[in-house]
């Protein structure tokens, strides 16, 4: 008796994982019906091929990540403006994709350091300040954009 209601139950989530990898649509669910909410984790044989080598390079990958994240960390360490982000946290493992910094909430001058950054080619998130303020810092430094605001 156990057996078969374990096949059962096993029968009954298997046909439910196999409606939620298809964005939560039964067999019985019309095409644009959707029971439950669920998935799309359908991949190419192709796609998994690749993430089965990606998956065998995740950890020199990840490392080489963190050496440059390290990296970072100690050439900033000295620079009381910023804020920098935490090397390792205890619940899960950072991937290192971007290292982000803030700007301290003390420090004053934060579009001098944005227009700085735009200057020198280093990425910065310039929503932080106006158009107004670039395109006059530009022409007080590089007169050959004078009028620029005014585009």
């Amino acid at each position: 008796m156990r057996a078969a209601l374990s096949c059962a139950a096993m029968a009954d989530l298997a046909k439910r994982m196999r409606a939620l990898r298809n964005q939560g649509r039964y067999p019985s669910d019309e095409w644009l019906q959707h029971s439950e909410i669920g998935y799309n984790y359908r991949l190419s044989e192709v796609a998994c091929a690749l993430g089965i080598v990606q998956l065998s390079r995740l950890e020199s990958m990840l490392a080489a990540r963190a050496k440059v994240a390290s990296t970072y960390d100690e050439l900033l360490a000295s620079i009381d403006a910023i804020q920098r982000p935490p090397l390792h946290l205890s619940s899960r493992t950072i991937s290192w994709f971007v290292y982000v910094i803030r700007l301290a909430n003390h420090y004053s001058k934060r579009c001098e350091i944005v227009f700085y950054s735009l200057c020198n080619n280093v990425g910065s998130d310039a929503r932080v300040i106006s158009r107004r303020f670039i395109c006059n810092q530009l022409m007080q430094h590089l007169p050959q954009f004078k009028g620029l605001h005014l585009q």
